[in-house]
């Protein structure tokens, strides 16, 4: 998707949230390694949610993080992994005709390759 087109759907979007996940813990300083996946559970129960609402939302990894990050005045010691669009559903019509077929559900790998017993064994290896 090029930036104008992102553009043109997230303006009619009700709401853009910022994914912030901080690095350490706030109680002791010390490196929280699991902050990222503590910021994906989040959004997860965010999109589950807002599904139930009916509303739709659309996670990004297509945005300027260093503007976001200004933007928000994000401190250094936070990530900002994803962009969240959420709001009611749109027309597919109004959408640029060669996006209109990707809003179907995409295909999944099969448990067969990405589901593992006793040892990892990588794709890349």
């Amino acid at each position: 998707m090029n930036v104008q087109d992102i553009q043109a759907w997230v303006n009619q979007a009700g709401a853009l949230i910022a994914v912030i996940s901080r690095r350490e813990y706030e109680h002791n300083g010390k490196p929280a390694a699991t902050h990222q996946f503590d910021a994906g559970a989040a959004w997860m129960s965010l999109a589950l949610q807002a599904q139930t609402m009916g509303l739709v939302a659309h996670a990004m990894q297509g945005f300027d993080p260093e503007r976001a990050r200004a933007v928000f005045a994000v401190p250094d010691l936070y990530d900002l992994p994803a962009m969240i669009a959420i709001g009611y559903p749109g027309d597919i019509d109004a959408l640029p005709a060669h996006y209109q077929d990707k809003e179907a559900p995409s295909g999944r790998k099969p448990l067969a390759e990405i589901l593992f017993t006793n040892n990892f064994r990588g794709l890349d290896s």
